[in-house]
């Protein structure tokens, strides 16, 4: 079953390729009926190691024409790695930093020493790793944090107060939150500019509307006006920030990127499954995300209990951290007899080795912006289950999905089909590895980040603040 192409491969040469609707799917020709046993063609990806070095794709584009520039940044987040179960931003800003100090830039972090939902801490204190210098503030108040998800790092704003001067910008990975204040207060006091990149996160949305509300009104607006820039990821958010009354000036549209895998994951075949006890012919679903109801974990195992009936050789993986929702869904898969594995957070390695030996990747969210998790799925050359709605309008143009709404018998049916249709599979996948390679890769974010960092530190009035 685990039959998938080299997502280097280009897309042009399919060909006879036809459109059809069915029950809420876009689907593309027909392929032959899966035998449910292991075939042999070999899909050759990258091992991404546990340590953090990342480093540049060798097949996209080099940095030479920006290694003169040696831009200085801080960026401030409440969450940094090794912190990866707060979702896609936090490895966003791991990639995003190791990058910009890979490719010459002085490189600083704050953050919090918070490392799970839970509230579990690392210790407090600087460090330097991969030429980044990261400070990881105390945060105190943990029962604060478990019911209300604010961090308060005191020790942070004291620093806003001393200003260092050695930093030409400030760069903030959230938008609401004590410590993209401190950064606001720091960029103000130092009079230097400020990008604010809100990964999404500018619409309010997930309850707290009230206490998100009053937040904008306090310091919101003000990050706003003197942001120099704002990154969003696509014309969708940046609509939304329209809608906030944010000049259009002020605006930049920069997709996420992921580390386009490269030719060495041989190794890593066989290993998840292996680790799992799942055997070489059975039909591997996998969800990568946090395990909460907003996610569409529910109705994802009711989709996967009908595709089961029809296929018993059939397992779900759910991978990720919980957030408030693995419990009952293992109660649930238990009571309807399905069979699910839940290995929790992978990184590294691990993550690479799920993406390698799974058939089809599920994002069932309704509610998503641009998600990493499925960038990397399309990465390693995978066929995407998912609605409409939440993939990129690039994977949407390019067909590179088999988009189903967020519905049992919906995503049922997509799963059927392409555990049906070996062909289906390998279109679906290299057109997805292709829109990354074009549109989402790590050397594409950063050179827009580069570029935009060249922008504002050139601006007039750079050094003075910004205002509307």
């Amino acid at each position: 079953m685990r039959k998938r192409f080299w997502p280097g491969a280009s897309p042009s040469g399919i060909q006879n390729q036809s459109r059809q609707v069915s029950t809420g799917l876009v689907t593309r020709g027909s392929g032959d009926s899966a035998t449910g046993s292991p075939d042999h063609e070999s899909t050759q990806v990258q091992r991404v190691p546990q340590k953090h070095s990342l480093l540049f794709d060798r097949r996209g584009p080099a940095l030479g024409a920006r290694e003169s520039r040696r831009v200085s940044s801080l960026h401030v987040s409440p969450y940094f790695r090794p912190a990866y179960g707060f979702g896609g931003p936090i490895t966003i800003s791991d990639l995003l930093t190791s990058c910009l100090a890979e490719s010459g830039c002085r490189v600083g972090v704050w953050t919090s020493n918070v490392v799970d939902s839970t509230g579990a801490r690392v210790t407090a204190g600087i460090e330097t790793a991969d030429s980044i210098t990261i400070r990881r503030y105390a945060y105190f108040l943990r029962s604060l944090f478990q019911t209300s998800s604010i961090l308060l790092t005191p020790r942070m704003a004291f620093d806003t107060l001393v200003p260092r001067h050695e930093e030409q910008l400030v760069h903030l990975h959230d938008f609401r939150s004590f410590q993209a204040m401190c950064g606001f207060w720091y960029a103000r006091r130092c009079r230097i500019p400020l990008v604010l990149q809100p990964h999404g996160t500018l619409r309010i949305v997930l309850g707290k509307e009230r206490l998100k509300r009053l937040y904008d009104r306090l310091f919101g607006r003000a990050i706003l006006r003197y942001a120099s820039r704002i990154v969003v990821l696509s014309e969708a958010e940046a609509e939304e920030a329209r809608r906030l009354q944010v000049p259009a000036r002020k605006l930049k549209i920069v997709p996420n990127g992921v580390k386009l895998p490269g030719r060495d994951a041989n190794s890593l075949r066989g290993s998840f499954r292996r680790r799992h006890n799942i055997e070489g012919n059975v039909v591997l679903v996998l969800f990568m995300g946090r395990i909460r109801e907003s996610k569409g974990v529910f109705f994802l195992l009711d989709a996967f209990a009908r595709f089961s009936k029809l296929r018993p050789n059939s397992i779900l993986a759910v991978c990720g951290p919980d957030d408030g929702a693995a419990f009952l869904l293992r109660n649930l898969a238990a009571r309807q007899r399905v069979r699910v594995v839940m290995p929790g957070l992978l990184t590294g390695a691990e993550k690479s080795a799920a993406f390698v030996d799974s058939d089809i990747f599920c994002l069932p969210s309704p509610m998503e912006t641009q998600s990493v998790a499925l960038l990397e799925a399309a990465s390693y050359g995978m066929p995407i289950v998912c609605p409409q709605e939440s993939a990129p309008s690039q994977f949407v143009s390019a067909e590179a999905c088999l988009f189903a709404p967020p519905d049992a018998a919906a995503i049922s049916a997509a799963f059927a089909r392409l555990a049906d249709s070996a062909d289906m599979r390998r279109e679906l996948g290299m057109r997805a590895a292709h829109v990354v390679k074009e549109h989402f890769s790590a050397n594409r974010l950063v050179e827009d980040v580069l570029g935009l960092y060249d922008e504002v530190v050139r601006e007039p009035g750079s050094q003075r603040g910004h205002n509307w």
